[in-house]
């Protein structure tokens, strides 16, 4: 079992983006599982590679689709994006300058943007879309 599961805490009522916060745990799963092996900075480096790359997917995704339906709350949703994204940016750089000493912080801070942002701020849009009947 991985360091994280997907269950209702992670589930916004909207498919797609259910589906992103699956492949989200699943590649943190796997961040997790290297750092544990002892796997080699070659597969922590394109773990955080593709963790990077698909948060930055998912993001632009849900924005595309909040501005769509005018969610009034997007411009906070967008600044708790930036927010994360720079965060997630920072402590890169300080695992890659002091592996050991950084690597719990990394975790610890995926552990929490995705659990508390999801609970949080993502809640509120999937309410909000599915009062516009999309799922």
């Amino acid at each position: 079992m991985g360091l994280i599961s997907c269950n209702k805490i992670l589930t916004v009522g909207v498919q797609r983006f259910d589906e992103d916060h699956h492949q989200l745990v699943a590649i943190i799963n796997q961040l997790h599982k290297a750092f544990k092996s002892g796997e080699g900075m070659h597969s922590i480096q394109l773990a955080l590679q593709q963790l990077d790359s698909y948060t930055c997917y998912h993001f632009h995704a849900e924005e595309e689709l909040l501005a769509q339906h005018d969610y009034p709350l997007l411009e906070e949703h967008q600044k708790a994006h930036q927010d994360i994204l720079s965060r997630f940016a920072e402590l890169q750089a300080e695992f890659h300058a002091s592996p050991a000493a950084m690597q719990q912080n990394l975790m610890q801070f995926l552990l929490d943007w995705l659990i508390s942002h999801t609970k949080t701020v993502d809640q509120k849009y999937g309410l909000f879309l599915n009062s516009r009947g999309i799922y």
